[in-house]
């Protein structure tokens, strides 16, 4: 009996052992490797000299890890390193900069051994990107860079190319900036920075170059009084200023006081000059507007409309100065009437009266031919010399204000998108008022301007939004901060705007910032005079004139 037990109990071993699924790492043909081989074998390198390896491992039953090292071509090294089980990083000496390193790291459990971890790593030992150069004075610049994150840097060469030469090195330092005070304004140059350890020499960080440019302006004068309104004569030797009663002619190189007179009203309205720059129109915002002898300030003529009230008129003057049209203006939709008149002697050319208020008014660019929109839509083109109609389109909505091409072929204009804010843009034909484009603004927007080449139109908003559109398919190319007025330079590479956060210069292509000033208050008149190498500005703070500011500019290296 007992042997027949002996004799079961041994069978029934045997079938267990048959169907037994190993479980214990220490059997090298029971247990999976993979299961207990060491996860997220990582390589960070700490300096030029060292790499630290970082691995998880979450099976705890392990006896340790191998480390397995290949240095460039050279053989394996088999257990080139062996940690105990609770290590999760080690750092290891960087042989060669550039030459790459090989890892394999395992762990093991008696005689068993887990899947192997590959790591591929190659050192770099790079320099510092030169974070910015100042310009100091004529002949001297300031390099600054951020130190290197290696704590074996113990010193900085700078290497120096002039107009595209060979580098050459320069000057060497433990700090992290440096001057550089031996620069030829009709040169280039372009610097990079190498990092230096007691045993090795970094690559070259990227490079930063340098040329003497146009990097801003700086205030030339400014009148002590806030002007609400300026204007550059055509000429770019006079400004005529505004400012509540007082009316003022200045020299423009100067900044002095040639006269001052009394424009009879005391809102600010708007000034502007002939072509010839022999006489200044004076658009009041009352019942009236003034022509005065830009020479004496001496008042020419008065152009008058009928006194009622609200009756606000408001005026252009054509691209040639010889002609001045003027309506009147008021704030419900009444009869109106407008008239052409001669600049010089104040005569009325011809007069026109309509049933329903003018909101824009615009000559063409070749003097011809007179815009006027009224309050219904309708867009009425008008023949300068004798007042006959030429033709008349019909918009979906009132013009309050409308900017020409300079090509004369289209008409850039604003409308309301609801009852209250001409916040919406349309691009038309002046001949037979088809849309080209259509965009809006948030805000009323209260300038327009297209480049010279009319390509782009540029909007601006009293949210101080400044937008430009591309005037074929009617996309926005950028929006920046700005406010009305905002304008191109003649060349067409930069762009000026003002409102309620200051003066600010943007490059026209990429719509980066070239400049700012934080002018307080509101500035009311920005704007190029002439060739561009002065801006006007007019504000709280006065009225202002800057010159081109010339300096060391950096600039992205081809």
């Amino acid at each position: 009996m007992t042997h027949k037990f002996v004799s079961l109990l041994f069978l029934l071993l045997i079938l267990s052992c048959e169907e037994r699924e190993w479980k214990n790492i220490y059997d090298p043909e029971g247990s999976n490797p993979t299961e207990w081989a060491p996860q997220t074998f990582v390589a960070h390198q700490v300096s030029d000299r060292a790499v630290r390896l970082v691995w998880e491992q979450f099976d705890e039953r392990i006896d340790g890890f191998h480390l397995n090292r290949k240095t460039g071509d050279q053989e394996w090294v088999e257990k080139y390193r062996s940690f105990n089980a609770d290590l999760r990083s080690w750092t290891d000496t960087i042989m060669q900069i550039g030459q790459i390193q090989k890892y394999e790291l395992y762990a093991f459990a008696d005689q068993a051994l887990s899947t192997h971890m590959t790591l591929e790593f190659i050192p770099v030992f790079e320099g510092p990107e030169i974070l910015e150069i100042s310009h100091i004075s004529s002949s001297v610049i300031k390099l600054e860079w951020e130190a290197h994150p290696y704590p074996t840097v113990n010193l900085y060469h700078i290497e120096r190319s002039v107009n595209g030469a060979e580098f050459q090195h320069y000057i060497q330092t433990s700090d992290i900036t440096v001057y550089d005070s031996t620069l030829n304004q009709s040169d280039i140059y372009t610097y990079r920075i190498r990092a230096v350890t007691d045993v090795n020499i970094s690559t070259p960080g990227q490079e930063a170059s340098i040329r003497w440019d146009h990097i801003g302006y700086e205030a030339h004068w400014l009148t002590p009084l806030p002007y609400y309104h300026a204007k550059p004569s055509p000429d770019g030797q006079f400004i005529a200023a505004w400012k509540e009663n007082d009316l003022s002619l200045f020299d423009l190189e100067t900044g002095t006081r040639l006269w001052t007179a009394d424009p009879g009203a005391y809102y600010p309205g708007n000034v502007l000059f002939s072509s010839d720059n022999q006489y200044l129109l004076s658009i009041t915002g009352e019942h009236f507007f003034k022509v005065w002898d830009r020479a004496t300030g001496l008042e020419a003529w008065t152009g008058n409309h009928e006194d009622k009230p609200n009756n606000r008129v408001f005026a252009v003057m054509s691209p040639d100065g010889r002609k001045i049209a003027s309506t009147d203006s008021f704030h419900e939709d009444q009869e109106v009437n407008f008239s052409v008149w001669n600049t010089s002697d104040g005569t009325v050319l011809w007069s026109k009266g309509l049933e329903t208020g003018i909101g824009m008014m615009i000559f063409s660019p070749d003097n011809t031919e007179l815009l006027t929109g009224d309050k219904s839509g309708n867009i009425d083109v008008w023949n300068v010399s004798d007042g006959t109609s030429v033709r008349q389109m019909t918009l979906s909505k009132p013009v309050k204000l409308a900017h020409f091409s300079h090509d004369g072929n289209h008409l850039a204009v604003t409308m309301p998108n609801d009852e209250s804010y001409e916040n919406q843009i349309e691009i038309i034909q002046v001949q037979n008022g088809s849309e080209i484009m259509q965009g809006s603004h948030e805000s009323m927007i209260s300038s327009l301007d297209f480049s010279p080449d009319d390509q782009y139109l540029i909007t601006a908003s009293f949210d101080d939004t400044l937008k430009v559109w591309n005037t074929t398919n009617g996309t926005l190319v950028y929006a920046r901060s700005g406010g009305p007025p905002a304008s191109f330079n003649p060349d067409n590479t930069l762009i000026i705007s003002g409102g309620g956060i200051g003066i600010r210069v943007y490059n026209s292509e990429s719509g980066s910032q070239f400049w700012q000033d934080n002018t307080p208050g509101y500035s009311w008149n920005t704007e190029f005079i002439g060739d561009e190498d002065r801006l006007l500005s007019s504000s709280e703070a006065g009225t202002m004139v800057w010159h081109k500011q010339y300096g060391w500019h950096q600039f992205d290296t081809p």
